[in-house]
């Protein structure tokens, strides 16, 4: 694996950036890869750690966003830039249970998109129950994610679902499912 660590600040700049590779797991446990303190206690406000772990090939294996003040003074985030997220499904799959939805999230703007939330949606109501392989997640600027959603056909009908898209500093947006 390799593991990648980047700090932003909270106007999206980027701080610090490092990358190694050759990162070997096991299953369980924990393994401190690259050191982040001392770039972390120079940071003034909040700031946002990126974490991402890649296999051989690049995909990506795990992403996790932090978000940190040393101060516990969180209310810069209420002041945070409009990010712009666009949303595509890559692949639409209808099943006799259940329909499946895959979809690639693209922030493509400076900012970092923060705490999207994509819903599932049917009639202006949320989808329930619908299964994400991710939510709530965060996005760097320029960074992509790709995540599933799945809900029992007999909850969806005979309705053309909708993903409603929305963050902490988004826009809210509809995105038409096939």
């Amino acid at each position: 694996l390799a593991a990648t660590a980047d700090i932003y600040d909270i106007n999206s700049k980027l701080i610090k950036s490092e990358k190694v590779g050759n990162v070997g797991l096991a299953q369980t446990g924990v393994k401190e890869v690259i050191q982040l303190k001392d770039a972390l206690a120079n940071t003034k406000g909040v700031s946002f750690v990126v974490l991402n772990l890649t296999n051989a090939t690049g995909k990506n294996v795990s992403h996790n966003v932090y978000w940190l003040s040393a101060t516990d003074d969180f209310t810069s985030l209420n002041d945070m830039k409009h990010a712009q997220v666009q949303g595509k499904v890559i692949k639409a799959e209808k099943g006799v249970s259940e329909n499946k939805w895959t979809m690639q999230f693209t922030n493509n703007s400076n900012q970092l998109a923060f705490f999207v939330r994509p819903q599932l949606m049917k009639n202006g109501e949320e989808v329930m129950p619908s299964y994400w392989t991710g939510n709530y997640f965060s996005l760097a600027p320029r960074e992509s994610i790709t995540v599933s959603v799945s809900a029992p056909v007999a909850k969806l009908g005979m309705v053309k679902p909708t993903i409603l898209l929305e963050g902490w500093n988004l826009d809210k947006q509809v995105i038409t499912l096939p």
